[in-house]
């Protein structure tokens, strides 16, 4: 759906300008123009140590004249400094510099930069052309300005850093603001590329994009991730940092950002846009953005497929020229349109303007139906749920007493848990759902609800004695939540759910309890005793109290040696360790080998110590001694026992998706024998016909084992090899410490009805057709059989 206010939009113009930025580097003959004079550097060649106007010293040829200065050459180690107080024109005449610092550097200087041919500038730890606060550069074409002849592509390599404008701003180990100053582009065929959190043009990592001015030219400008705009201010912004003002008169400018700014700001710099004439397109990411824009009469902004341009809360955007979107235009600000949009905007704010009413909406959407909102106490929360809206690409859940009722995005879902941050409990909350289509707020659905939640911390939690039979606590109950305290809990030194243990005889009015002396770590200043209180739905918050228990004497005895995988646990009498003494400490022998201390402690009377290069299948005699309890005084005793080790891996799982041609290893189910790990293993692809597929990613290799992962590993066809109907075999092969192996085998088998790729062919892109008839076998029989979809 198109609007206009009356005014012809040159659609074929406009087009025109944009395949100007589109052009191959190279691919239109350059005319033949000269340099009007003065000296030239050439920054091969390091022989010449002086000229007019220049001087060269330790690979830097510093400009200090005002006279023209031509440079040609290649060079990877040599640049060029502006002198600072210097004026300088600069004519770049087919050169090629690349270095690990900024190839040219206009610190405190003006520059003049005039392009003939193709010139590549490329920094390596720097910008391609530092232009920082103080700084003044203009760039233009050495046949005249305005003209898009003559070529400067500049690339930023280093992280931080803009191709044009501010660097890495890094001072000793501190990352600070590093923001442009002058920048002004009157013609020649500009390609900026900036570093990940540089902008293309403008700002270093943190600063802002200073004055920007492009009047002519053909100017493409890319960030390389979304936390710097193309054209603009760079990455997390520093406050204190000058204004960012973008300014555009003529000229075709195409800006692109994968996911963030094209053209404008990141962070919470101060930042304007102006679009006077010219015709400037937008790709990738959110567009321009910006706490002003302006599209003046002549200018053209084009938002391209896939661009998602919100006009944020706050935010103005005034066109006076032509607004033209091929992508999601949002406004949840204020558009003011004097001129001519081309497409439709979802509007979510204000629309004004003399040509207000030209502008073609997106309509609202429709509430979810059946929205529904169900308390779960037990985990303090509750779940929302509604029908799928038609075309609907996210939704967004509005809270109460969550941020004062503020929308937030919970995505393409048609359920969302609220947890307890965002509730109010024992009190009414009012819950709103609605859809987000085209960028479009929809209509909102609303629920109610009262959750009951599980108990506060136990007020006041203080000691009131503290002797040889224990310690005894006291505390005022906080609110139970909307159910009745059914009892309490405690642990000491282990504010973990496993730690917790029932404290008998408590109930709701239940103010005080003794701690046995059993149960807490004699000898020690600083026990920790957590409480809390328990209803229907589930254990409350902590509360703690910090108490010195005094040593009854008691001498440290080991009462039990046990191993569980690969770790092996002492057992004593009473607690060995805390968080504040990590002093505790026992040898473990195995087979008169090398003392293995320590692998780390635990809160309780159990102590791990960490087993690895055993060879599977063998027996081993293991010695505990020498362990030390929290009073750092060695106690005596000693314990003999033997262990056998051995391991084997059995996947439960192996899926084949013909989509992506991956095999996929559930690990998390994977069975170990007598529940031993073995340190690292690794994938390899092995077989009769290994030889035809191959690992393309996810193989493991020296990969320390995690049962809670899933692995999935990418196999495809080897590109350039033929393929018929037939069977394919081979193995994963998973190779544990000390030389074990399992090979897990592997099927693939083309089906009948596949297409005969031939003898002579070769299989190319796309190969996932021919995965997409293939069927994985394992031991157990065929787990997959995926039919190739006609899409």
């Amino acid at each position: 759906m198109m609007k206009t206010s009356g005014r012809p939009v040159r659609i074929a113009t406009a087009i025109a300008l944009l395949w100007g930025c589109l052009v191959p580097l190279g691919s239109a003959l350059q005319p033949a123009y000269a340099a009007s004079g003065g000296a030239t550097i050439d920054v091969s060649d390091t022989s010449v140590t002086s000229g007019t106007g220049w001087t060269f010293s330790g690979g830097v040829f510093t400009i200090t004249g005002s006279d023209e200065v031509t440079v040609i050459g290649e060079t990877t180690v040599n640049r060029l400094v502006i002198a600072s107080g210097s004026t300088a024109t600069v004519t770049l005449d087919g050169a090629r510099i690349e270095t690990s610092l900024a190839p040219i550097e206009v610190a405190g200087a003006t520059l003049t930069l005039r392009l003939m041919g193709t010139n590549t500038l490329t920094g390596g730890s720097r910008p391609a052309i530092h232009v920082p606060v103080g700084a003044s550069l203009t760039i233009t074409s050495a046949a005249g300005e305005g003209a898009t002849d003559g070529t400067l592509n500049a690339t930023a390599q280093g992280s931080y850093d803009a191709a044009i404008g501010g660097g890495n701003g890094i001072s000793g180990s501190y990352q600070v603001a590093d923001s442009a100053g002058a920048i002004m582009i009157e013609g020649g065929t500009i390609n900026a590329v900036s570093g990940q959190f540089g902008a293309a043009i403008g700002g270093g990592d943190q600063g802002s994009g200073g004055t920007i001015l492009i009047s002519g030219g053909d100017v493409y400008a890319r960030s390389q991730f979304s936390t710097g705009a193309a054209i603009g201010c760079a990455a997390a912004t520093q406050s204190g940092v000058p204004p960012t003002a973008v300014t555009i008169t003529g000229g075709s400018v195409v800006a692109e950002n994968p996911a963030g700014a094209a053209i404008g700001r990141y962070g919470g710099t101060n930042t304007s846009i102006e679009i006077a004439g010219g015709t400037v397109e937008v790709r990738g990411g959110s567009g321009i953005d910006a706490a002003g824009t302006e599209i003046g009469g002549s200018g053209t902004l084009v938002i391209a497929p896939g661009v998602n341009q919100a006009i944020r809360e706050g935010q103005t955007v005034t066109n006076n020229g032509n607004l033209i979107n091929n992508g999601t235009v949002t406004n949840n600000g204020t558009l003011t349109n004097n001129g001519v949009v081309e497409g439709d905007v979802a509007n979510n704010g204000t629309i004004d303007g003399d040509n207000a009413a030209d502008v073609a909406e997106v309509p609202e959407p429709p509430a979810p139906a059946n929205f529904q909102a169900e308390n779960k106490p037990a985990s303090d929360a509750v779940l929302l749920s509604w029908d799928a809206v038609e075309n609907a690409a996210n939704y967004q859940i509005s809270a109460s007493e969550y941020n004062g009722g503020a929308w937030f995005n919970v995505g393409d879902v048609t359920s969302y848990t609220l947890g307890s941050w965002q509730l109010a409990f024992v009190q009414e909350n009012t819950l709103k759902v609605r859809a987000v289509v085209a960028g479009k707020y929809g209509v909102a659905a609303s629920a109610t609800t009262t959750p009951h939640r599980r108990p506060e911390w136990p007020r006041n939690l203080s000691v009131v004695a503290n002797d040889a039979s224990g310690v005894t606590l006291t505390w005022e109950p906080g609110s139970d939540g909307g159910s009745a305290i059914t009892h309490y809990e405690y642990s000491v030194n282990m504010p973990i759910a496993a730690g917790f243990r029932t404290a008998p005889g408590t109930n709701a009015t239940t103010t005080s309890l003794t701690i046995p002396i059993d149960d807490l770590v004699v000898g020690m200043s600083n026990n920790r005793i957590y409480l809390h209180a328990v209803n229907e739905y589930g254990s409350g918050d902590d509360g703690y109290v910090i108490v010195d228990v005094a040593d009854n004497g008691a001498a440290l005895v080991v009462t039990n040696v046990a191993r569980e995988g690969n770790l092996l646990f002492v057992a004593f009498n009473r607690e060995v360790a805390d968080a504040q003494h990590q002093n505790n400490r026992g040898v473990v022998t195995i087979d008169g080998g090398a003392a293995v201390d320590w692998a780390y402690y635990r809160y309780t009377n159990v102590v791990a110590y960490q087993l690895s290069g055993l060879v599977a299948g063998q027996t081993y005699q293991v010695t505990v001694s020498d362990w030390e309890s929290i009073l750092d005084r060695p106690q005596e005793g000693q314990t003999d026992f033997d262990l056998t080790v051995d391991w084997k891996v059995t996947p439960s799982q192996v899926d084949f998706s013909a989509t992506y041609g991956y095999v996929t290893l559930a690990t998390a189910n994977v069975v170990f024998a007598n529940e031993f790990l073995p340190d690292y293993y690794t994938t390899t692809l092995v077989g009769t016909d290994a030889a035809v597929f191959e690992i393309t990613s996810g193989a493991l290799t020296d990969e320390y084992v995690d049962l809670h992962a899933v692995r999935t590993i990418k196999i495809r066809p080897v590109a350039g090899l033929a393929y018929r109907a037939e069977p394919y075999t081979a193995s994963l092969r998973f190779m544990g410490p000390n030389g074990s192996v399992l090979d897990v085998p592997l099927s693939f088998t083309v089906a009948s009805d596949a297409p005969d790729v031939g003898t002579g062919g070769s299989l190319t892109e796309p190969w996932m057709a021919l995965l997409g008839l293939l069927t994985v076998v394992t031991g157990a029989g065929v787990l997959a059989r995926v039919r190739r979809s006609d899409s």
